[in-house]
């Protein structure tokens, strides 16, 4: 007997901390990592195995990504473990893997519990195009991807230990909100993903009938607006004065008439602009598909709604009602919060992408749900619900697979013409007799590609609607010029400053230049090589 009683020294042994870990790991849960692990490497292989290029690689190719005056002071302790390079292979492989961790985590709070719909749930994460967006950021790729299992860890703190009474509660919330303050302070836009999911948990909680759904409400609302006020918080101790890049120098600020601005454009457009984050459409079909899948999220909810007689309920149903309402409002909070920040960008996308594991988790809790309905046509329609939803997320998946090889494919074919082109400028700069090595450099406007009206611009134009990273005939601008021909072809301009720069644009000297590629398009003008694509701004 005394040989199966375990010490206490024994018990805080290496192997067996690692024993009870492994132990707490579920089969479903080793299903969806490497659903998502594998699942990610295959469908983003052509990205980590090729250098390609968006409009910030030419700034941050080797760069520490300090990025406090943009209210991320935690983004570079992050990247600062891979260095502060590009590289494709490593950052990718490490950022896939934290999203990985990341669906294991989305799959335990959504309570899934077949191993189809855990992969279903994985693979349809890592294959939308927010993921993509993500990886083309390769400097920064691990950062964003831990910031997005943060947001993620942050819901489930509270989760997890909300079983365990008011005081662990207490302690989840606070958990929560450091870790939800983390990860905004890597990238804003996770509020939004952490919004999105603390909704879809509670509406299923409502449906469940559970006793405790209001004390679950209360705490994750509490770890939201903690975590929120506790960066911005940090935000304002900053010593790095805020930039006003995407109005970000007005963080914390309140201004409703903008969020009303923003709500009306949100919900009243005509051209629904959450679908485009939902589907990423290159053809009419696959727009349909994404209002196919809400249709089918309503479905569910409707029948779940009926079968659980909520309308006995009428508070619990109207807050189930608002907070279905609220989902396109989750995906876009940051912006509603922020309403001058523009329009929605890729890496802010990230919350839409949780709306096909949400879809896929809630056909399979109404097939279970429903099979205890009395109406023998419920069950039969919660099924038929499910396997619609099984076919809409796997024709989306190989749809989201197809969408991102082919903005990684213009985005390094983008990248070779740009490479092409600048060799010429820099041939055209060094046949200047004034050309010296270090001189100041002044490209006023950015030289456009041949070929506008091609096939290739044209699907380029078409994809870069739905990814605003691609620009169909250049990934370069404003000193980024200067930046590429330093970085990747060995020149050595420097930035001209900028009442040297308003003097030259004034001249008559600078007037009389044609537009590039004609001759005379580039020449020295007072010891700065000037290169004119546009007239003087």
């Amino acid at each position: 007997m005394m040989q199966g009683i375990k010490t206490q020294a024994e018990v805080m042994q290496p192997q067996e901390t690692l024993k009870r870990a492994w132990a707490s790991v579920t089969p479903l849960d080793r299903i969806t990592f490497l659903w998502a692990f594998f699942g990610g490497l295959v469908i983003h292989l052509y990205r980590l195995t090729n250098f390609s290029m968006i409009p910030e690689t030419p700034y941050f190719f080797y760069d520490q990504d300090n990025r406090a005056d943009h209210g991320r002071w935690f983004l570079h302790h992050i990247t600062d473990w891979t260095g502060w390079l590009d590289l494709q292979w490593l950052n990718g492989v490490i950022a896939i893997a934290y999203l990985a961790v990341a669906c294991v985590v989305i799959v335990r709070l959504l309570k899934i519990k077949s191993p189809v719909t855990g992969a279903f749930a994985a693979i349809l994460f890592m294959a939308n195009p927010a993921t993509a967006a993500m990886l083309h950021f390769t400097f920064l790729a691990d950062g964003y991807a831990f910031a997005v299992l943060l947001g993620c860890l942050s819901v489930l703190s509270v989760q997890v230990l909300f079983e365990r009474g008011l005081r662990a509660t207490t302690v989840g919330v606070v958990i929560g909100a450091i870790l939800l303050c983390l990860s905004l302070a890597i990238y804003q836009s996770n509020l939004s993903l952490t919004a999105f999911l603390c909704i879809a948990i509670l509406i299923r909680a409502f449906l469940e009938c559970d006793p405790k759904v209001w004390k679950r409400t209360a705490a994750l609302l509490a770890m939201g607006a903690g975590g929120t006020l506790l960066y911005l918080g940090s935000v304002k101790l900053i010593n790095v004065p805020m930039t006003d890049h995407a109005a970000l120098n007005t963080m914390g600020e309140i201004d409703l008439a903008g969020s009303v601005e923003m709500l009306k454009w949100l919900y009243l457009d005509g051209s629904h602009p959450y679908m485009d984050l939902l589907t990423y459409p290159t053809a009419l079909g696959w727009q349909l598909l994404g209002w196919l899948g809400l249709a089918l999220f309503a479905g569910l909810i409707l029948m779940l709604i009926v079968h659980t007689q909520l309308w006995k309920r009428p508070l619990d149903l109207v807050v189930v009602c608002v907070m279905m309402a609220a989902i396109p409002a989750a995906w876009w909070l940051i912006n509603l919060l922020q309403p001058n920040a523009g329009v929605q960008n890729p890496l802010q996308a990230n919350s839409s992408a949780l709306m096909w594991p949400v879809l896929l988790a809630f056909g399979e809790y109404a097939a279970a749900r429903l099979r205890e309905a009395k109406r023998p046509a419920m069950p039969r329609a919660a099924q038929l619900a499910q396997w619609a939803s099984w076919v809409c997320c796997a024709l989306l998946a190989f749809h989201f697979a197809i969408f991102d090889n082919q903005f990684y494919t213009l985005t390094r074919l983008t990248y070779e013409k740009d490479q092409a082109l600048y060799n010429r400028v820099l041939s055209r700069m060094e046949e200047q007799p004034e050309y010296q090595f270090g001189m100041p450099l002044l490209i006023e406007g950015a030289p456009e590609q041949a070929g506008k009206t091609t096939d290739f611009a044209e699907f380029s134009a078409k994809i870069s609607t739905y990814m605003l990273l691609l620009q169909p005939r250049s990934n370069l601008y404003g000193d980024g010029q200067r930046m590429f021909m330093n970085s990747f072809l060995n020149a050595d301009f420097r930035l001209t400053d900028e009442e040297t720069k308003e003097q030259i644009l004034a001249s008559e000297e600078f007037a009389e230049m044609p537009l590039w590629p004609a001759e005379g398009s580039i020449r020295v003008i007072d010891g700065v090589m000037v290169m004119k694509c546009r007239e003087a701004s």
